[in-house]
């Protein structure tokens, strides 16, 4: 499936971040599915191949976790909407 797809591709591009030797083995699969009829396997596809070429700093930032979002901390759309009530 698409989905699955995409969690390969992230998967393939944050080992080829962690470990060198892995990026040769990981470039095919990006090469394969850059020209994939869905656009948006194709859109990943292209992104991941070029990323190593930005330098690895730029992927270790760009492959880099989200911390955490405060779930005891309110938007303020969120706090705005709560006034409303």
């Amino acid at each position: 499936t698409v989905p699955t797809q995409y969690q390969m591709m992230t998967t393939f591009m944050k080992l080829a971040n962690l470990y060198e030797e892995c990026r040769p083995l990981a470039a095919p699969v990006f090469e394969k599915y850059r020209t994939a009829a869905e656009l948006e396997v194709q859109q990943r596809a292209n992104e991941y191949s070029v990323l190593p070429s930005l330098g690895d700093e730029m992927m270790e930032d760009v492959l880099r976790e989200m911390p955490a979002y405060a779930t005891d901390k309110k938007s303020a759309l969120e706090q705005r909407l709560l006034d409303q009530q």
